[in-house]
C-alpha cells in the first residue's frame, strides 16, 4: 500500500457501506446477527464478537501503518481511533439498513474521516 492508500481505504470502507446497503438493502450479516439474531444464543455471540474483534484488529493495524507513515494524525490514541473508525463503520451499515439519508451519512463519513487530520 503506497503513503495516502491508507486514508482512501479508510474512506471506501466507509463508503462502500453506504453503496451497498443501498442498492442491496440487505446489511451486513455479522450486523444482522448482532442486532437481531443473538439475543439467548450464546454461540451466535461468539462468533459475532470474533468477526468483530478481528475486523477492529485489521483496522486498528491499518491505522497505524498510517500513523507512522505520517498520512493519519498523532492527535487522537491509536485505540481511540480504531474504536471511532470501526464503531462509525458498523452504525453506518445499521443506519443504511434503516433508510437513513445518503446525504446525510455522507456527511457522517466526512466527519469520521476528519478525525484522521
Amino acid at each position: 500500500m503506497q503513503t495516502g492508500d491508507i486514508r482512501q481505504a479508510v474512506r471506501l470502507l466507509l463508503e462502500t457501506s453506504l453503496a451497498e446497503g443501498s442498492v442491496m438493502r440487505r446489511g451486513c450479516l455479522a450486523v444482522n446477527t448482532a442486532t437481531e439474531a443473538t439475543i439467548g444464543d450464546p454461540e451466535a455471540i461468539g462468533v459475532v464478537e470474533e468477526h468483530f474483534a478481528r475486523s477492529r484488529s485489521i483496522l486498528a493495524g491499518l491505522l497505524k501503518r498510517g500513523r507512522t507513515d505520517g498520512t493519519i494524525c498523532l492527535h487522537h490514541s491509536l485505540e481511540a481511533l480504531t474504536a471511532s473508525v470501526f464503531n462509525a463503520w458498523v452504525g453506518l451499515r445499521v443506519s443504511v439498513r434503516a433508510g437513513a439519508s445518503l446525504d446525510l451519512l455522507s456527511a457522517d463519513v466526512s466527519a469520521v474521516l476528519s478525525l484522521l487530520d
